[in-house]
């Protein structure tokens, strides 16, 4: 519904509607398969993106 209603109507940019699928993507993956693991690693670099997602996300609740 985010690509739909927001990504489609340009109200958030195709980059972050991609990233945020990638996360969601992950989320599904670690909650309903056996032995994901996820590591700091992988992790650390996808801060500075989550960080600009919740930008553009509370510029459009304003």
């Amino acid at each position: 519904m985010l690509d739909l209603h927001f990504v489609k109507t340009g109200k958030l940019s195709v980059e972050l509607g991609k990233f945020y699928g990638d996360l969601f993507n992950a989320r599904q993956g670690s909650d309903y398969e056996d032995f994901i693991y996820f590591t700091s690693e992988a992790i650390m670099p996808l801060l500075d993106k989550t960080n600009q997602f919740i930008i553009a996300v509370r510029a459009l609740l304003i």
